[in-house]
């Protein structure tokens, strides 16, 4: 760089020199200036947020290699074109967005240190090309959006120290097949693997602080063959497994007493549904749309159940209510169940089904209603 350019950073009070002795550099630093190349020192320690880089035509542009620094801020690679990072084993934590708006987006495998504690949100947004990561022990949280449709990530090795994963962490990660979350994960926000297209299996920890589980957590995973649902699940939350298309196998916890509202629509490939003895509510559309639904068992423990709950269920052919005391029915809650044509109930009990409207005309809408047969 020539020195005409260092002593107008000077001037601005911004930094006082960029030689082997440079310790920080502060926001905007290289603001509204260009450069053909530049080398950070290796005794850089600090830098604050914005660092933008802006390069001239023709760039020729050394490999980032601060071996000092101890945190990556946000957006300190904000308009940074190179291909290399080569980040210090000094480094503790990756800042919000840190690697958000590379020129180039990063190709190919991340293998974090072991010194890194903290991924920030937004850290790698929308890096596309990368492969494959690995997350050390050391990473104890794991930001909101951090790897927010990073497309082409297969593999994700999670740490056994990481205690939370925030809202849409991995969302969009279209390529990812399976992945393990540790014994020590205590939290995960809503939609931290929605969109995860090809996510065949995801194993969950007992002991995560799962009162709710998060709405739209497994959106759209349309690949997703089974998960088993911590006990500590007291209700299921809305979405949830919306659109999980290859489902095939689910067991609810007695444990869960709440299921939310379009939870498992769409979730073609369940065959078979036994709602666990502790459900009280079954939410709008929960099950709505599964058109490999054969039988439903109803357990005595439902007091209400959602409008269009089961609509539009097309193999549903059998169902069993061992409800003594017939539920709230919501408004088209087997609407469009064309195969649909009996209820059996709790012997002394149908006189509750009837009172409740079960038998009405219009309970699976165009099809007509039910007939009620006590067991």
């Amino acid at each position: 760089m020539e020195d005409k350019k260092i002593s107008q950073l000077t001037e601005l009070g911004l930094v006082d020199k960029i030689n082997d002795s440079l310790l920080s550099v502060g926001s905007a630093t290289n603001q509204n200036y260009k450069f053909l190349s530049y080398n950070m020192p290796l005794s850089l320690s600090e830098a604050n947020s914005n660092f933008p880089f802006v390069f001239g035509v023709g760039s020729n542009v050394e490999p980032f290699n601060a071996l000092n620094l101890t945190s990556i801020p946000s957006g300190f690679f904000e308009n940074d074109p190179k291909n290399s990072y080569y980040i210090g084993t000094n480094v503790t934590g990756i800042e919000d967005n840190a690697f958000e708006s590379l020129t180039n987006k990063i190709s190919g495998d991340v293998v974090l240190t072991n010194n890194i504690t903290n991924i920030g949100n937004e850290a790698f947004f929308d890096q596309d090309k990368c492969k494959s990561i690995n997350i050390p022990d050391s990473v104890t949280s794991i930001g909101s959006y951090a790897f927010y449709y990073c497309s082409s990530l297969a593999s994700i090795n999670v740490g056994n120290s990481v205690t939370s994963i925030g809202s849409s962490a991995f969302e969009g990660c279209t390529g990812l097949t399976s992945i393990v979350i540790p014994d020590s994960v205590e939290t995960i926000g809503s939609r931290a693997f929605g969109d995860c297209e090809s996510l065949t299996g995801i194993t969950l920890p007992d002991n995560i602080d799962f009162v709710t589980m998060p709405n739209f957590l497994f959106d759209n995973c349309i690949d997703l063959e089974g998960i088993i649902i911590p006990d500590s699940v007291e209700s299921i939350g809305n979405n949830a497994f919306f659109n999980c298309g290859s489902l095939k196998n689910i067991i609810i916890p007695d444990s869960v007493t709440g299921i939310g509202s379009n939870a498992f629509w769409s979730c073609t490939g369940l065959t078979g549904l036994v709602i666990s003895n502790s459900v009280a509510s079954v939410g709008t559309s929960a099950f709505r749309n599964l058109d490999s639904l054969t039988s439903v068992t109803i357990p005595n423990s439902v007091e209400v159940i959602g409008a269009s709950a089961f609509r539009d269920s097309a193999s549903l052919t059998n169902l069993i209510s061992l409800a003594v005391d017939a539920p709230i029915l919501g408004v088209d809650a087997f609407n469009n169940c064309p195969n649909l044509t009996k209820i059996i109930v709790p012997n002394g009990s149908s006189g509750s089904y009837v009172a409740k409207g079960l038998d009405a005309g219009d309970i699976k809408g165009e099809y007509g209603g039910l007939t009620i047969e006590e067991a």
